[in-house]
């Protein structure tokens, strides 16, 4: 028996949904990295205002970083002959489920 939802998925599959996650995550990661490049080019201190921008996009760019840093080691550990159950968790980290 099989508790919660969880999906049998091969590894060539895994590996190809890492692959494209750790993509999205070094993209999204330089676009925060322009993103502080800008607002200091344009000399714009709101470092004391609620929501600083800088400070937002410093915080996602070190989110996504650590995101593709993580997918890049286990992606050297996924053997592409097994069948993985991934749970819904799983899923979501590896990009299937989006908002």
């Amino acid at each position: 028996m099989i508790t919660g939802l969880q999906c049998k998925i091969p590894g060539t599959d895994v590996i190809d949904l890492m692959v494209k996650q750790i993509s999205f995550h070094k993209e999204r990661a330089l676009v925060y990295k322009n993103q502080m490049e800008v607002l200091a080019g344009a000399g714009i201190e709101m470092t004391n205002m609620t929501g600083d921008p800088k400070a937002q996009a410093i915080a996602s760019e070190k989110d996504h970083t650590k995101n593709a840093k993580e997918l890049e080691f286990m992606l050297k550990y996924i053997d592409p002959t097994e069948t993985y159950i991934l749970s819904h968790y799983d899923l979501a980290e590896l990009g299937v489920l989006k908002d």
